[in-house]
């Protein structure tokens, strides 16, 4: 027989912080969040997701590669520009969860 899922009532997407991953921070946050916090998502039909971001080289970092979804010119004030094609990728992947 074929088990059908339902589908979600929600979805969270967690995305990590530059250099780190989604494996990471799924770590990090069931490290921290109170078990009964988590349960009560999951017993509400609420999935999780924790993406990775793409390993690119990051300017803020010496064009070292790191997973990072997006790339910055210059530095971190909000006068510094993102770099656009990054954040296109970046949103793609994430919408793509979201599909």
């Amino acid at each position: 027989p074929t088990i059908t899922m339902p589908p979600p009532n929600g979805v969270l997407i967690f995305c990590h912080g530059s250099g780190d991953t989604g494996p990471g921070v799924k770590q990090y946050v069931e490290s921290i969040a109170p078990k009964t916090s988590l349960r009560s998502l999951r017993n509400a039909g609420i999935t999780i997701h924790y993406p990775s971001a793409k390993p690119r080289p990051y300017r803020l970092m010496g064009n070292s590669v790191t997973s990072v979804w997006f790339d910055r010119i210059g530095g971190m004030a909000p006068s510094y520009p993102e770099e656009v094609e990054s954040i296109k990728e970046s949103s793609a992947a994430i919408n793509a969860i979201i599909e």
